[in-house]
């Protein structure tokens, strides 16, 4: 479970420093019009809500493999 507390530490981490990029980008762009920048902020963008959906269904398979696990270990054993 440390390993999936871990992967969910650094794509959370990886989300926050694309949306500073994106709001620094989109700011830069503001003071100084050059397009590059503008690119940048919407391909950050997107790759941004591309990793929240990636976070939100990571999370939703760890669940669902949890509550198997847990109903299966919680079944007496048969024969």
């Amino acid at each position: 479970m440390a390993a999936f507390a871990l992967h969910q530490l650094i794509v959370a981490t990886a989300l926050i420093l694309d949306f500073a990029f994106m709001f620094w980008a989109l700011r830069r762009y503001a003071a100084t019009g050059e397009s590059m920048l503008l690119c940048g902020a919407i391909g950050s963008t997107f790759l941004t809500v591309i990793m929240v959906s990636y976070l939100v269904y990571f999370n939703r398979r760890m669940a669902l493999i949890n509550h198997l696990c847990h109903t299966r270990c919680q079944r007496p054993a048969t024969k």
